[in-house]
């Protein structure tokens, strides 16, 4: 499939946050099946996706993580985490106080229980992600 052709179901893949449940419930799926977009550039997609959900990340508003959680829910993707908490850690100094990291902080550790909900086998390392936060908020509350 050439390039221009996928112009529209990467439209609709991006629209749709990665999810054809989301496509099916407003009935565009069937639109979106008939390009057959294969595995490999769906993959391309979901990583281009979610880096650009991590650039819009903002340490002041918890709420940015809402679409980035969504895409990692859906896909059942925790590895991204590290990537959420490597921002944190990288941008506290940003944060206009406490509360704002400590509100993204908690914001992130409800993206670690629904991704652990969606997806129990994949979760092996959720205690790891927990463990990380859970110093990050220590150092934290220390300085």
């Amino acid at each position: 499939m050439r390039t221009d052709d996928l112009a529209r179901p990467k439209e609709l893949f991006f629209n749709y946050s990665s999810s054809k449940f989301q496509m099916m419930r407003d009935g565009v799926f069937g639109e979106y099946d008939r390009y057959q977009v294969t595995e490999e550039q769906e993959e391309k997609w979901l990583t281009e996706l979610i880096d650009q959900e991590l650039g819009k990340l903002d340490i002041n508003n918890k709420d940015t993580l809402f679409p980035l959680w969504y895409i990692l829910e859906t896909n059942c993707l925790p590895a991204y985490l590290d990537h959420i908490i490597d921002f944190i850690e990288i941008n506290k100094a940003k944060a206009d106080d406490e509360v704002k990291i400590l509100s993204f902080i908690s914001k992130t550790m409800d993206t670690i229980d629904r991704i652990e909900v969606a997806g129990k086998s994949k979760m092996l390392l959720v205690e790891r992600y927990r463990k990380r936060l859970e110093l990050l908020k220590v150092n934290i509350l220390k300085s």
